[in-house]
């Protein structure tokens, strides 16, 4: 219905799960054909395990997979790190798919997409 109304482009909300992502555009795909505007992904990079807790159990539409939960309470003190190395590789593992992505850092932490630009050169 949005791209019907004149949307110039997708916000997806934070992805976590590439695989339910890549399903859900498929799906669009095989009912509609190719997705005719810019797909940005909502990266939000977690903080420590308590925050990737929070986010899968208390905000609706946010799932985190049990994997990434267990990466970060095993980071302990260095979850940020961990949050950080976690969307390197879900942006890496989307770029085919999307043509974009934005920022949502928590709790004011720009620091940890600085690190992430920074490092995303490559990618």
């Amino acid at each position: 219905r949005k791209i019907q109304a004149g949307a110039d482009f997708i916000l997806t909300q934070p992805i976590f799960s590439p695989d339910t992502a890549i399903h859900f555009k498929k799906s669009y795909q095989n009912k509609y054909g190719p997705v005719p505007i810019p797909i940005l992904m909502g990266v939000l990079p977690l903080f420590n395990a308590r925050h990737a807790s929070f986010l899968h159990h208390e905000v609706p539409g946010i799932d985190i997979p049990e994997e990434p939960r267990v990466r970060m309470e095993k980071a302990g003190e260095k979850g940020s790190a961990e949050g950080v190395s976690i969307a390197m590789e879900l942006i890496s593992a989307m770029r085919p798919h999307i043509q974009g992505v934005y920022f949502m850092p928590a709790f004011g932490h720009y620091e940890l997409v600085s690190e992430i630009i920074e490092r995303s050169s490559g990618i």
